[in-house]
């Protein structure tokens, strides 16, 4: 298609943009003496449907014929100069679906098509550096958030039009350095809209305007031009800005950034907590209590976070709510490794974030971190970087069993496929080594080292079939659509794109190995580069068995950006039509809009966004975070029942709810904080033994009926009969209050 006929096809778009803001217009009151009928009675003009329709008719027709000449010499211009005005014209549909007001439509099109037309022969010296706009588009956005009542959609246009005349402006200064280069220190304003920040000065907005528009002319100005100051600010963007605007606007439009506190997940959250509360107590993790993940995600992070500062909940949350949003630098770090491109990094990054693939928790981060280094070696044929693949898979050992396996796998992939095989393994082994001696040697000395080998391969590693589901559970999408080829649409819905993508990786997987990779030199290492990624997607496949979980999500973004990327660069030009496909079906399945508009409200609400979401102020381990408000009564009403008991006494837990050991300060008188991990016989004798010789477990709290705080609906006393036996032998009722049913043991 010749950029004259797409010019007129987006023109014709305009045009139905206009009338479809124009419909307010047409729903006027009822004139006097209007014929009875439905729209009468509802006090509408009858004739709003006929006009309206007839606008559908004319104006879609009348723009593009009025817009010819203009299109004429739109095409005789600078290609940005088109693609601007297209842009504009097609970014007026998307304002007219969310707000129908012919002001916001048509002026702001009109006034950049106008821009477009008179510097339409002016060099803007447009590449793909530019990308380091859309950074700072975002943090003018959420300036004007800050600072304008108007709606999202409406901010958004604002911040691109200034966006893009600062961004004019600077081209048309007499200077030499690059337009894009001289908004390199742009992003950085995101650092100043997040929570690091009171919440006055992150939504004071001004700040942001200044240094996001004035920092350019100030580049553009003072920096001279040269080689030198060039190869500087592109390391600068690649190394530490890019990276610091991704965390900063993961940061800034999260839902920690809006209430101020970080939520608690009742029963995930007391797998990492409880852990730490028992190390702070003298215990060791693994020989008197089970980090379930690994020692580095469910005690080390949050025993380090309490021991440094309040043992609060909302200290443990904070800490690691930090530290997870590390993900965003992953994500976007990932995508440069494996292409060589920081401008592609910056587009991933905002790719995942309407895709929910952004963050995750604390076990993923050292495994992603492996996968990026495997990447960057692999497309840069460079062997010795194994050695820090290697440092990173005993860290995400450390960290989580099962990322680690994931880890592993990736990187015996990655070394096999480099072109020096034996000398990568040599290097990964090496830097395995390395870290995992001292590991070694300070675990012995801390007297854990026996005890983590024997629990994590002795019990964790058998706990997979008391968390399997069943095979595949079609979500919503793909139960509406069934069947070919009506499916395809089923790959567009947010409760099914995941399925979706991760089977269109292991059918691209199998084609390419089937295939064979024909490409020599660099071409073949960037697709060596991808396929590491896409080893690492399938192998997390695995998750889905256990819980149903997508734990491959963070590394779909980078991979379908760099197919993307390699399909518009294809040598072949039938591959090359499907590079724009591709990114099309993937803006469809982020579907962004919705970003937009969560991250807007986000910017403009104070407190929880639900009433459910409360605060606990009556328990010192529990403030700083918002609990759910049947959780904040179980944990008011365990902690009146706990104060009858001795200041050294505690209760035992038969319910999940192994939090309110953390919350109430009392000691978890077992090594498991849930029923689950002690199914086994023999490990339900050693938690009677250990109730049986503790005489301080002066309580058993229990489930108030079969289906209380069932994992999965089964019972818990299904689960652990022996301890259920033992409980109704020794325990008698004692107290019930709300959905607790505390028991006391028997004298």
């Amino acid at each position: 298609m010749t950029r004259a006929r797409f010019l007129t096809l987006c023109a014709a778009a305009f045009g139905l943009a206009i009338s479809i803001s124009l419909l307010p217009l047409w729903m006027q009151p009822a004139p006097a003496g209007q014929a009875p009928g439905y729209m009468t009675a509802h006090d509408l003009d009858a004739r709003a449907s006929y006009r309206f329709l007839f606008s559908l008719f004319v104006l879609p027709l009348g723009v593009a014929f009025a817009m010819r000449p203009a299109i004429g010499r739109l095409v005789e211009g600078r290609r940005w100069a088109s693609n601007g005005a297209a842009a504009a014209m097609l970014g007026a549909c998307w304002i007219s679906l969310i707000t129908p007001r012919w002001t916001w439509v048509v002026l702001p099109a009109l006034a950049a098509i106008a821009a477009c037309l008179l510097l339409r022969r002016f060099d803007a010296r447009f590449s793909r550096a530019d990308v380091v706009l859309l950074p700072t588009v975002a943090t003018v956005w959420i300036a004007l958030l800050d600072r304008t009542p108007k709606g999202p959609d409406q901010v958004l246009a604002l911040a691109v039009l200034i966006v893009l005349a600062v961004r004019l402006a600077v081209a048309w200064m007499p200077r030499d350095l690059p337009p894009a280069l001289c908004f390199a220190l742009a992003p950085l304003a995101l650092v100043l809209q997040t929570p690091f920040f009171a919440r006055d000065e992150r939504h004071a907005g001004w700040p942001s305007l200044l240094i996001a528009l004035l920092t350019p002319f100030a580049m553009r100005l003072f920096v001279r031009d040269s080689p030198l100051a060039r190869k500087r600010l592109r390391i600068a963007l690649a190394f530490a800005i890019y990276p610091i605007a991704a965390y900063g606007y993961a940061s800034a439009t999260s839902v920690f950034s809006t209430e101020g506190k970080v939520r608690v997940d009742f029963f995930e959250d007391m797998q990492h907590a409880v852990p730490a509360s028992e190390m702070l107590r003298g215990e060791k993790p693994y020989r008197d209590v089970i980090p379930p993940h690994g020692l580095i995600q469910d005690a080390l992070f949050d025993y380090a976070a309490l021991k440094s500062g309040p043992v609060t909940m909302g200290r443990a949350l904070k800490v690691r709510g930090l530290v997870t949003g590390l993900h965003a630098v992953l994500i976007y770090a990932l995508t440069a490794a494996a292409t060589g491109s920081a401008e592609l990094g910056i587009l991933t990054f905002f790719l995942a974030i309407p895709f929910n693939a952004a963050g995750g928790p604390v076990r993923s981060l050292p495994a992603l971190a492996t996968l990026t280094v495997l990447a960057s070696a692999l497309r840069r044929r460079n062997p010795r970087a194994f050695f820090w693949a290697g440092v990173l898979f005993v860290i995400a050992g450390l960290t989580s069993l099962d990322y680690a396996f994931y880890a592993l796998i990736a990187l015996l992939w990655a070394a096999l496929r480099c072109a020096r095989r034996w000398e990568a393994l040599r290097w990964a082994a090496i830097g395995a080594v390395a870290a995992g001696i001292p590991v070694a040697i300070a675990l012995a000395a801390y007297g854990i080292l026996f005890d983590l080998f024997r629990v994590t391969f002795g019990e964790i590693a058998t706990w997979g079939p008391a968390y399997a589901l069943t095979p595949f559970g079609a979500p919503e999408g793909l139960q509406r659509f069934r069947f070919l080829p009506e499916a395809i649409l089923g790959a567009f819905d947010k409760s099914s794109y995941v399925h979706v993508l991760w089977t269109l990786t292991l059918l691209g997987f199998a084609a390419a190995l089937g295939f064979g990779i024909r490409s020599k030199g660099r071409r073949r290492a960037l697709s060596e580069a991808m396929l590491v990624l896409a080893v690492f997607i399938i192998i997390c496949g695995l998750s889905y068995a256990e819980r149903q979980h997508h734990k491959y999500l963070n590394a779909v973004p980078p991979l379908a950006v760099a197919v993307t990327w390699r399909l518009f660069r294809a040598r072949s030009a039938q591959l090359r039509v499907f590079g724009p496909l591709l990114a099309v079906a993937l803006v469809m399945i982020a579907q962004p809009t919705y970003h937009i508009a969560i991250a807007a409200s986000l910017r403009r609400v104070h407190g929880p966004l639900e009433a459910q979401w409360v605060e606990i102020d009556d328990v010192p381990r529990a403030t700083g975070a918002l609990f759910r408000q049947t959780d904040a009564d179980v944990v008011r009403a365990a902690q009146r029942y706990v104060a009858t008991l001795g200041p050294d006494d505690t209760f035992f837990d038969f319910t999940n709810r192994g939090l309110l050991y953390f919350l109430l300060d009392r000691d978890m008188p077992v090594r498991q904080v849930e029923v689950a991990f002690y199914e086994s016989e023999k490990l339900q004798r050693e938690v009677i033994a250990a109730i049986e010789r503790n005489p301080h477990v002066r309580a058993a709290l229990v489930p108030a009926n079969d289906g209380a705080n069932a994992v999965d609906g089964v019972p818990n006393r299904d689960r652990a009969p022996l301890v259920w036996q033992y409980l109704e032998t020794h325990f008698e009722p004692d107290r019930t209050e709300g959905e607790l049913v505390f028991w006391r043991r028997k004298q």
